[in-house]
């Protein structure tokens, strides 16, 4: 598709509902078969690593606990608190958005021997969607993660975006996804003008 110059929020939106869930498709239905892999992640050792050590890995994430490594963006309503108390680059405008522990988003680095091997994290999700979940929460969304949990920043930024959600109903039959969010914030720090519109 001919989309360089389309908006990265348009690209993004296509990603999420039409790319990444034909991609993840194959690596569902491919993952168990992988003879190597190429790493070329900014913080891993760019390379190959072969299926056996990959999966293996996978296999030792899904039992024991882990943290993926956050992603943080700016946003049109994006503050600074994340900046101070993450140490995030202070000549960046604003972040908005850090997603924490979202596998469609976040990446995992396993340490194979000596070397980090970083990667979709969802790869853990589609490798062992049972051991990593539980089987009441699999049976009930099969292999998805089914929360997300992230910051979001207004704090010297401006009012926190409306968020729609489709009905459970459309998204499935619209765009093959099982579920649709529902959300809980949790306010972790606040200015003394501090207001909550709706919630």
């Amino acid at each position: 598709m001919r989309n360089a110059g389309e908006k990265a929020s348009l690209q993004y939106k296509r990603a999420y509902f039409v790319d990444w869930r034909v991609v993840d498709r194959v690596r569902q239905a491919t993952l168990d078969r992988w003879i190597s892999c190429w790493t070329a992640q900014p913080r891993a050792t760019r390379g190959f690593v072969t299926g056996d050590a990959l999966r293996a890995g996978l296999d030792h994430a899904a039992r024991r606990p882990f943290r993926l490594v956050p992603y943080f963006d700016p946003a049109p309503w994006g503050g600074r608190w994340m900046q101070r108390v993450c140490g995030l680059d202070p000549a960046v405008p604003n972040f908005g958005w850090c997603f924490d522990c979202v596998p469609e988003e976040n990446s995992l680095v396993l340490r194979l021997g000596d070397v980090p091997v970083e990667m979709p994290s969802i790869n853990l999700v589609f490798y062992r969607p049972v051991e990593l979940l539980g089987p009441a929460v699999y049976g009930r969304f099969g292999a998805e993660f089914p929360i997300r949990f992230d910051f979001l920043d207004t704090m010297g930024g401006g009012n926190l975006s409306l968020q729609v959600h489709p009905l459970t109903d459309y998204i499935h039959r619209t765009f093959g996804i099982i579920y649709t969010q529902d959300e809980s914030y949790y306010l972790l720090d606040a200015g003394p003008q501090a207001s909550v519109f709706l919630g």
